[in-house]
């Protein structure tokens, strides 16, 4: 079935499609447009790394949880790529993810980690983390330095000294009505 979709141009979506195997996925990969496969919700490494051949967009929302090697497998991939099932990455994971140099949508992420945010501040390309709804300092500090768009309009929260380091890098995109809380007071002795 894999095959004659090849040769198809345009945006490809296969929402039915509940897993793949490496042959379907290298033969889907030669296609000539945008690739959903929405319904997938595991990858093989074999799998990925003929996926990451693709020249054009490439959407997995269904998967929640990537392994290293997937995830290295998916890191070679240079066009948009949407893992908005992801729902928590382990830093190795998302160093994985950031040698990306395109689009990379994590919307399914609501907390980022320290080493997280570090290691995905390295990608190369816009960074779409719209699930995340607050940021430790060290995670902004290190999302503001990111070299390329930032978009965080899931936020909710913030300490003024986050948002302040945010709103002072242009290409980070912020929601307009943010709420900045103000830290604990701390207790007089």
């Amino acid at each position: 079935v894999a095959e004659p979709l090849a040769g198809h141009t345009g945006s490809l979506a296969l929402g039915g499609l509940a897993g793949i195997d490496a042959d379907a996925a290298a033969a889907l990969a030669k296609h000539r447009g945008g690739l959903s496969l929405n319904a997938v919700r595991d990858l093989s490494p074999e799998a990925a790394a003929a996926l990451a051949r693709s020249s054009h967009a490439l959407s997995l929302v269904s998967i929640e949880k990537l392994s290293k090697p997937v995830a290295e497998a998916l890191g070679t991939h240079r066009a948009p790529l949407v893992l908005n099932g992801v729902r928590k990455l382990a830093p190795d994971v998302a160093e994985a993810l950031a040698h990306r140099e395109s689009g990379l949508e994590l919307d399914g992420l609501t907390s980022l980690p320290d080493p997280v945010a570090a290691a995905l501040a390295r990608h190369k390309g816009t960074l779409v983390l719209q699930g995340v709804t607050t940021l430790s300092l060290p995670a902004a500090q290190a999302l503001a330095a990111h070299d390329g768009v930032v978009v965080l309009t899931g936020i909710t929260t913030l300490q003024p000294d986050a948002v302040a380091v945010l709103r002072r890098s242009p290409r980070v995109m912020l929601p307009p009505g943010l709420h900045v809380s103000e830290p604990p007071k701390k207790k007089k002795k």
